[in-house]
Formats: structure tokens, sequence, C-alpha cells
């Protein structure tokens, strides 16, 4: 997976020609090698109807033809699928300019041709995966993971060893009175868990960090991590340290669900303070949020999930638009865009503006279901 400044290199990416974007699900635990290639034929004979109303020159033209010869021999090589759901090419033949990205989760299969390679799906999806840890700990042993595209990442077991040998120790004894001896050693445990915590997520950094174990176990080994770790603690569950991985990543994926869910209800509500206090530093509906993104104003971009509409773009400035026959910013002929909310993210996303994707029932439905929270006052 690409990171954020490499996605805005790719936005960004110089070409002469018209750029071919395909993502394509080659997933092999849904799709057999003749499914996915039977499809791609499909969007080829799609795209190539489509682009006979496109302005295109001979020579752009030749460029895209070869663009989709590479891209139907590359799929039609036996692949390997092994840990890929989805893969996104880029290719502009008369730049010279070819790419292939591997993800590990089902994106939509769509092909396109456009000015910049299309970012959009992979905006979304780096923007959507921010990154939670989980410390799951008992008397004698620990796991640390954290989730990434929905999966657990960098799994880390620990288990206390006393005199080179573990030292076996079972919940069960909870009724049993510890002596000093033993507390002491739970505490070299709970201290030795934290301080590899602390550079296990140095190096894999998190929003935020789910805790698990027993609830008489929980608050104790809190107590000796370090504070900034304490306090990027979002939810504590309970649960077995050594229960099956699936079933503690599956735990830890709800609560990053949960929290998540209420992140982006707080964005919502913020937005609605700051346009009833009309201080101009929020905007509401398509055409306004335009606006916004061509003076270069959006902080953080609001749309709903599956948001779509159709608009323009102009052939000489390149500003989006409204459907409209002119443009409103040079007064210079447009283009028909399909996809105007998919180009209007990628381009924000270039900007550096965060992309944040808002379920369905909240009150950014009632704000035109796209809305953006501004760097300064228009």
């Amino acid at each position: 997976m690409l990171t954020r400044a490499q996605l805005k290199q790719l936005a960004g990416q110089a070409s002469d020609g018209p750029v071919t974007s395909l993502y394509l699900r080659i997933d092999g635990s849904r799709y057999i090698r003749q499914g996915y290639q039977a499809r791609l034929k499909d969007l080829l004979r799609q795209q190539r109807q489509a682009l006979r109303g496109r302005n295109l020159t001979p020579r752009q033209q030749e460029s895209v033809q070869q663009d989709f010869q590479k891209i139907l021999a590359y799929v039609g090589t036996d692949l390997d699928r092994s840990g890929t759901k989805t893969i996104a090419i880029f290719s502009s033949s008369r730049s010279g300019f070819w790419l292939v990205v591997r993800l590990p989760l089902s994106l939509a299969s769509l092909l396109t041709v456009r000015r910049v390679p299309y970012i959009t799906p992979l905006a979304l999806v780096l923007e959507g995966q921010r990154a939670y840890g989980t410390i799951l700990v008992d008397r004698a042993k620990a796991r640390l993971f954290h989730i990434l595209l929905g999966q657990p990442e960098e799994v880390i077991d620990l288990e206390r060893e006393v005199g080179g040998e573990r030292q076996k120790v079972h919940l069960s004894r909870a009724e049993k009175r510890l002596d000093r001896h033993e507390i002491e050693l739970e505490h070299q445990h709970y201290r030795a868990v934290a301080a590899r915590a602390q550079e296990y997520f140095h190096l894999h950094p998190c929003v935020g960090i789910v805790l698990g174990g027993h609830q008489g176990i929980v608050p104790v080994f809190e107590g000796f991590l370090p504070t900034d770790l304490a306090a990027a603690i979002v939810e504590r569950i309970a649960i077995e340290p050594d229960a099956p991985l699936d079933v503690a990543a599956k735990r830890a994926l709800e609560v990053k669900q949960r929290v998540e869910r209420r992140r982006k209800e707080g964005l919502v509500g913020e937005l609605e303070e700051r346009l009833a206090h009309k201080a101009g530093l929020a905007v509401a509906g398509l055409k306004e949020t335009l606006q916004a993104l061509q003076l270069g104003q959006i902080g953080v971009l609001l749309v709903r999930e599956g948001q779509a509409a159709s608009g323009s773009q102009c052939r000489e400035c390149g500003a989006l638009l409204p459907p409209s026959q002119r443009c409103g910013v040079c007064g210079q002929p447009t283009d028909a865009l399909p996809d105007l909310v998919g180009e209007l993210i990628a381009r924000a996303f270039q900007q550096g503006a965060s992309i944040e994707e808002i379920h369905s029932g909240t009150a950014l439905d009632r704000h035109g279901k796209i809305a953006a929270l501004l760097r300064f006052r228009l």
C-alpha cells in the first residue's frame, strides 16, 4: 500500500498524454482467473465506446490503445494473487509511465482514462485506515498487534521467564493469595510488557490503543504503561490474552469501528457548529465545496459514503464545476465529467486535505451530503 506522500506524488504524475487507471478485483477466494480476465475485457469494451465521444488527438488515442494492450497482456499472465484482492494499474504509454499497486482488500473494478492517475479509491482507503494498536495482557503472557486494512499486523507474543524457564501461572489461582515474590514477578512482567509496548508503538504508530485482559489485571497493568500510551487507550475489553488471533482481532476491530464512528460524528458536529457561527470556516453543498477547493481552503473534506454527482471540467484551467458549458473561472469551454465527486476527492487529497467518508444518517445528509472544514476564512 502506498503512503500518503507516495500517493500525492502519483496524483501529480506529469504526463504527455492521458493516463489509464484500472482497479480490478482478483481475489483468489472469490474469482477464478478466467472470471477477472473476462471482467477486464468488459471494462475495456465499455471504455472504448466511451472514448469515441472524447476529444482526443490521434496520438492520445494511440497511447490509450497501447495502455489497453499492455494492461490486457499483464492481467493475462498467471498473476501471483497471494495476499492480494485488488490490483491497481496506472499506465501512460506516451509518457513511458507504468505502475502496479497490490491491495489486500476488495475495491470495485473500474477502468477510466483521465489527464492524471485516478487515485480516489486509493485515497479513500488510505484515509479510512487509521491504525489502532492492541495490548492483551495477563499475569504471565501478553500479545501486541495493530489493526490496519482490517487485519492484524506485526503480532508479537510475550511470555514471562524466570531463571530461563517459563513460569506457568494459571488465572484459576485467583482465589489463592500470592506471596511477595510472586507479586514482584508479576510486576516485572508488566514492566517488561510496557517497555516492549513502547518500543512496538514507536515503530508502528497508532492513533489509539485497545487494552484487553481480565478485569482485575487490566487496571494494574495500566499503571505500568508510559503516560503517552496510557493516554492513547480508547477502550478496555475483557478477553483472554491467548484467545485465538482471529477472535482477538475481531474484538479489536469492533472497538476501532465504534471509535471511528464516534470520531466522524464529532466532525459532523463541528461542521454544524461552524456553519451556525457563520464565521466562514466551513462550507456545505457541492457548489460551495468546489469553490473552496478552487481556493485551496479545504482542511477536511466530508463526503457521504457512496455520494456521486456529474459535472464539468474546464479544458483550459482544469477547474471543476457543476454541469455547465462555460467555465465560471476563465470563461473557456468545458468537458462533461461523469465522476465529479471522485475528482473533487482526488484534488482535495493532493492539496493536503484530510478525506472523511461519513456514514448515512448524520447531519451531513441535510447539508448536501458533501461539505468541508476550512483551513481559514474565505
